[in-house]
């Protein structure tokens, strides 16, 4: 009993690697994410070989945002984002591609914007109106390297340009939608420091169940460089703005990233370089495993058949279940999804096909009613 019980918690806490093959060939759809900035509340989140690292009890934000993945013509997805040119927001859809060497940034499809600049400049004329345009960068960003395993290091230095047109006022004169360009060149390096488990908060504000991750260490140095009319920006406008050329931005952020996930579960923003001092986290909140609620097992009277699958054919739902289409997930026994879609419910029964890449063994099978977990229940295959 000893041997199995050691056995199994060293399979639990083993060193995970993670690969091209883990990702899916079209990862379109929205991601649900929670944001805290409860500074307090963080606990250790020291780089550990086998580390466990407990968010559940960080005072997360209220509502949930959602982030959009959709389809690329170019490129395996693009990823919506939120961006910032000087103090005014802006959002756009990055190019991503999924590749053997890693997840790959290669550019931005922004979206126009304008601001009035009156809290700046006092005139309430003024305006900065960033222009929609394709942004591509000077070299792919490597968002994760693959295979990415501990203690691997890769990096990432790439240059951009952002168009935009400024209306500002100097005396008696007003200069209309003059064009501006900002430079912006990036460094990054990354460390998969640790690798082990960890727990978020679900949608509900439950502790999720503990998923294997990796830790991942990002130092980013950003210096801006702003053109206006083909020149320099003036000296009065940069005050105005507080903007010095060139100068350095750098970021610290832990990111943890699960098998088969594009969303880090778990990206946490740090003060320091020592990543000593945690200020703001945003977790996943999809496709968790509540601890110590009975959301997931709440429609007792579903029963899934035939289990043991030993051929190729549906897996088949039935229940007192209420007409209409529900999300389904398959994990296997080491937690990795490795199917999901659509169950369609008509007189207490509905039906899935089961992906004929599925090798014999042991299966969890999460039903969701759209983000609410219904039942998990257990699969074997023994095709």
């Amino acid at each position: 009993m000893l041997i199995g019980f050691l056995c199994c918690t060293l399979l639990l806490n083993a060193q995970i690697t993670l690969r091209y093959t883990d990702y899916p060939t079209a990862p379109t759809g929205a991601d649900s994410l929670k944001i805290t900035t409860t500074a307090a509340a963080f606990p250790s989140l020291t780089p550990a070989a086998g580390g466990l690292w407990d968010l559940s009890a960080v005072t997360d934000s209220a509502p949930v945002f959602f982030a959009y993945r959709t389809t690329d013509a170019a490129y395996t997805y693009a990823d919506s984002n939120q961006y910032q040119l000087l103090y005014f927001p802006y959002q756009g859809n990055t190019h991503v591609s999924i590749t053997a060497t890693g997840i790959l940034e290669y550019g931005v499809n922004v979206k126009g914007v304008g601001y009035n600049l009156s809290t700046y400049t006092v005139n309430p004329h003024d305006s900065i109106f960033i222009l929609p345009q394709d942004i591509y960068y000077s070299t792919p960003h490597t968002q994760l390297a693959l295979p990415a395993t501990y203690l691997t290091t890769y990096s990432s230095g790439y240059q951009y340009n952002l168009q935009y047109e400024l209306t500002y006022t100097f005396g008696v004169t007003t200069n209309s939608h003059v064009p501006g360009i900002v430079k912006s060149y990036i460094t990054e390096a990354d460390t998969i420091t640790g690798w082990g488990q960890l727990r978020v908060k679900d949608a509900a504000g439950n502790p999720s169940a503990w998923w294997q991750a990796l830790q991942v260490q990002t130092t980013t140095i950003k210096r801006d460089s702003f053109f206006l009319n083909g020149a320099p920006m003036p000296g009065t406008l940069l005050t105005t703005f507080g903007i010095v050329q060139g100068r350095p931005d750098t970021t610290f952020v832990q990111q943890y990233y699960r098998p088969g996930e594009l969303t880090p579960l778990a990206e946490v923003a740090f003060r320091n370089a020592g990543y000593t001092q945690p200020y703001k986290a945003t977790t996943h909140t999809q496709r968790l495993v509540p601890e110590n609620v009975p959301g997931p097992n709440t429609v007792t009277a579903l029963t899934l058949y035939p289990n043991p699958l030993c051929n190729n054919g549906s897996l088949r739902l039935t229940g007192s279940m209420q007409a209409g289409n529900y999300n389904y997930c398959l994990y296997n026994n080491a937690g990795k999804k490795v199917g999901s879609g659509i169950a369609a419910f008509s007189n207490n029964e509905g039906f899935i096909p089961l992906p004929a890449f599925i090798v014999n063994g042991f299966y969890s099978l999460q039903l969701y009613a759209g983000e609410k977990p219904l039942k998990t229940m257990q699969l074997q295959v023994c095709r």
